[in-house]
């Protein structure tokens, strides 16, 4: 029993301000979950301004996990 999904989706990374056409609402088919696997429905999401630096590609400034330490 698929159904459909509402999502944003990023067209380009902004450059200045975003702007509407940085981004696309599409609707998609969601497909049946497989053995153990869940569909979760989200009512609310949150964009923080942090997330802009990671969106870009090439170096952030977030730490790189070297897989020492927690």
């Amino acid at each position: 029993m698929s159904f459909s999904s509402r999502e944003w989706h990023l067209v380009r990374p902004s450059v200045g301000e975003p702007q509407q056409s940085d981004f696309a609402f599409e609707t998609v088919t969601v497909p049946d979950p497989g053995p153990g696997q869940i569909v979760v429905r989200n009512d609310y999401m949150s964009v923080d301004p942090y997330m802009r630096g990671r969106m870009n590609e090439g170096e952030s400034y977030r730490a790189v996990r070297t897989g020492r330490g927690p």
